[in-house]
């Protein structure tokens, strides 16, 4: 058995028989009755081996430094360079241009001739690789100690309570908005740029960590490709026409980027595949079954084949409601795939396929923020676990420590 490669759910899976399923396709459950989900020896055997840092990145890895220049090798940084002086040539005469539409309005002092514009201009310095690496830092340190202005970095005095920059020492602002001006890291006539513009470094970046038995999926994780803009892949993209098969975003993301994680590597067990509600569904879960996966996630009630039968009749859970209460059913026709709803603060759809359902706790924030411990399935703590750390990470890259939010550019690189 071998992890396979697919480009989309639809067409495996036809619309009649989930609506079909969803109405006699389903054995529920008495309420918190919990099935027994029988793994097969050898079939469901999860993956057992090694897993963390690969051999390669653990001999490269004494000290920060090394693991930077480890997936982003100092080649990278030299085709950077070599890209963005070829960025500066490429809009050098639409610059000029505009640069002669702006003097020809200057009134008041006597207008520079084209020639001395284009001298002025010409006395750029190419950028070199190490500049790259400098300006990459530099951000990094406005991300970790931000300032109102970015060019306050650069103040020589104090400004009030504020020490005065220390970036001059590493390089002048001029030269670090000339950087930021021509930045590219791939060229933009390229063919393959339409379609990613991480292609030079796509291949490198899937080294250096050999991925646990258990494989979180979130609508960050997965790039958005389109050739006009950056989309969230966790939306369905209507750039490509009703009719067309969408592989980039949903469960069809899934599918197609999945395997490409593990393409190259041996089958040697199971992995457990987690998403979130924008990637769930039932087609989702019986096609990475076959694929060599299993999965848990939770799931919108509208998608086909859902039972309607472990749904509660509430949103929020009422103080009569106990929070641990949960209801269970069973696919008839995959005794491995199970949907359980239950009640926390608001009612929650679960989806498994071939994981433990089995009676254990977990803990839950109270409103007056204490922490209880509550019964549960056991997918349900399988899933908090999991995709716990994916919702903490998002925080940590999206406020605490992002150099999106500490800058904003104007420009796809």
């Amino acid at each position: 058995m071998c992890v396979v490669y697919a480009d989309s759910v639809a067409g495996h899976f036809d619309n009649d028989q989930l609506a079909d399923m969803a109405q006699n396709g389903w054995a529920v459950l008495p309420d918190n009755a919990t099935a027994v989900i029988t793994d097969a020896p050898v079939e469901d055997e999860m993956y057992s081996g090694y897993c963390g840092p690969s051999k390669t990145i653990l001999a490269s890895c004494e000290s920060p430094l090394d693991v930077f220049y480890y997936f982003l090798p100092k080649s990278f940084w030299r085709q950077v360079a070599s890209l963005t002086n070829l960025c500066w040539n490429q809009t050098f005469d639409a610059r000029l241009e505009k640069a002669i539409e702006k003097e020809i309005r200057v009134t008041h002092r006597t207008q520079r001739s084209p020639e001395k514009l284009r001298r002025n201009l010409m006395k750029f310095m190419k950028i070199l690789p190490h500049e790259i690496v400098q300006w990459i830092g530099l951000m990094l340190a406005h991300a970790l100690s931000p300032r109102k202005r970015l060019d306050m970095h650069w103040f020589t005095q104090e400004k009030g309570v504020l020490p005065s920059g220390t970036f001059g020492r590493v390089m002048a602002r001029d030269r670090f908005r000339e950087i930021s001006r021509f930045l590219h890291f791939t060229d933009n006539t390229a063919p393959a740029v339409t379609k990613d513009r991480a292609w030079k470094i796509r291949g490198q970046l899937k080294e250096g960590y050999v991925l646990r038995p258990r494989v979180a999926i979130d609508e960050e994780m997965l790039r958005g490709e389109w050739v006009l803009q950056e989309v969230d892949v966790g939306r369905k993209n209507d750039g490509e026409g009703a009719q067309s098969m969408d592989t980039k975003s949903d469960p069809a993301a899934v599918v197609r980027n999945v395997p490409s994680v593990f393409r190259g590597m041996p089958y040697e067990g199971r992995r457990l595949v987690t998403t979130d509600r924008f990637y769930t569904s039932i087609p989702l879960a019986q096609q990475l079954r076959t694929m060599g996966f299993n999965f848990v996630g939770t799931i919108q009630i509208k998608q086909r084949g859902w039972c309607k039968q472990v749904e509660f009749p509430f949103k929020k859970r009422p103080s009569t409601v106990r929070r641990c209460e949960f209801k269970m059913a069973v696919a008839e026709s995959n005794p491995g795939l199970v949907a359980v709803g239950w009640a926390d603060n608001k009612d929650v759809y679960f989806l498994g396929s071939q994981v433990s359902v089995e009676p254990t706790t977990v803990q839950r924030r109270e409103k007056n923020g204490s922490v209880t411990i509550v019964p549960c399935p056991a997918l349900v703590a399988e899933y908090q676990r999991y995709m716990g750390g994916v919702d903490r990470h998002d925080q940590l890259r999206l406020q605490s420590y992002s150099m999106q939010l500490s800058t904003r550019f104007v420009k796809y690189y």
